[in-house]
């Protein structure tokens, strides 16, 4: 694991009962409303299908780790490197990303290593923060939708607060990237893209 994935791998530790909480009340609105419905309609029908949960977070795709293993029973949990799986090439039918591959340092490699477990015909679904939406600010004094925009262009690592103004506020790293540098690497990595 390389070393931006363990401070991220740290930080989520340290709040993983709040995010877990959080999670499972409902209150991520986007999550459990736009972003969630719309993977799964894209992923289709995965019964009896071999499926990969790349980033698990709560475990809540399924039904950090060892939550997800005692709200999920049957499940099969492994804590790994997503550039070195321990899984035979071609041997996932579907696998699915939520809000995790702006933590991987290495987009080229976790999208081969990905595309590597995954058999032929297979389907990859991953969801991203909006980049225009990391490089943009509220400005003071002025009405919610005038934002300032910082460059976008300027690929690298950000930072973004959780549970601001709470005992659990942190502060979570990630690596900004343009949607073509996503768009690239998929394509790259022997994936083709079928929908956006």
């Amino acid at each position: 694991m390389a070393k931006f994935e363990k401070k991220v791998k740290a930080k989520y530790n340290d709040i993983a009962n709040t995010y877990f909480s959080f999670r499972i009340t409902g209150k991520a609105v986007y999550n459990e409303y736009l972003e969630m419905p719309a993977m799964f309609a894209e992923l289709g029908n995965l019964h009896g299908k071999k499926v990969l949960d790349v980033g698990c977070g709560p475990g809540l795709h399924a039904a950090v780790i060892e939550l997800a293993k005692e709200h999920t029973p049957g499940a099969n949990f492994i804590v790994g490197d997503i550039y070195h799986m321990p899984y035979k090439s071609e041997f996932f039918d579907a696998a699915f990303a939520s809000y995790v591959v702006h933590y991987f340092s290495d987009l080229d490699s976790a999208f081969k290593e990905i595309r590597r477990v995954m058999k032929k015909g297979g389907i990859f679904v991953y969801s991203i923060t909006n980049p225009f939406k990391e490089v943009t600010h509220h400005l003071p004094g002025r009405p919610f939708y005038m934002r300032k925009f910082e460059n976008y262009f300027d690929e690298g690592e950000r930072k973004v607060t959780w549970f601001k103004n709470t005992k659990n506020e942190s502060v979570i790293p990630f690596i900004h990237r343009t949607f073509e540098t996503y768009i690239k690497s998929a394509l790259r990595n022997g994936f083709e893209i079928i929908d956006y």
